[in-house]
């Protein structure tokens, strides 16, 4: 999958995945959350830090799961795609509801574009390759 672009990357409940851009660095404050809400269809947002991932050129810390705080209790259907992710980080005591969006976090803990390599393993979810 040559020229991969980067960005955040939403998995929907039905295994159809997406990039998205992120805000621009000069955005207002709640741009984030806005594109948050639009891209996931919620209203609260959670975040789920997925800091066991590695994938094969040594990333991983620092990409996170954003997802609908209330998925469970409105009946969203459950995202086995995401779930699986975040197994492979070592998340194995719940299930993920909904869509979600994944994106890393840089220095400050601010969701920025992930990798064209993460992208690219998120958006045909196995290959190229986590490396555990």
């Amino acid at each position: 999958m040559s020229g991969t672009t980067t960005g955040f990357v939403v998995v929907t409940t039905d295994g159809t995945t997406r990039v998205v851009s992120p805000p621009p660095a000069d955005a207002p404050d709640g741009a984030l959350l806005e594109l948050l809400y639009r891209e996931l269809g919620v209203t609260i947002v959670e975040v789920v830090h997925l800091d066991g991932l590695l994938f094969a050129d040594g990333t991983g810390d620092g990409i996170d799961m954003w997802c609908d705080e209330e998925g469970m209790l409105n009946d969203s259907p459950v995202n086995d795609l995401a779930a699986a992710i975040a197994m492979e980080s070592g998340l194995t005591h719940q299930p993920y509801f909904g869509n979600l969006l994944f994106a890393r976090t840089d220095e400050k803990g601010e969701a920025i574009a992930l990798t064209a390599q993460q992208v690219e393993w998120l958006l045909v979810l196995g290959a190229p390759r986590l490396a555990i």
